[in-house]
């Protein structure tokens, strides 16, 4: 994780900068809270435009 990335207080997700599985970018924004299951986060890369889940907790 990036020195610039920052996290929510409540659930330590990240709240922007999670790297988009489909180009690699960091410039993403946090779209929703939950994703398909309350362990994911829905995030809108904004190069490629997709919508992508990540995990919340990694270790």
């Amino acid at each position: 994780m990036s020195e610039n990335t920052t996290r929510s207080r409540v659930t330590n997700q990240q709240t922007d900068g999670a790297e988009c599985p489909y180009c690699g970018s960091t410039d993403t924004s946090l779209e929703s809270a939950f994703g398909s299951t309350i362990l994911k986060s829905q995030y809108h890369c904004d190069e490629c435009m997709n919508v992508f889940e990540h995990i919340k907790w990694e270790t």
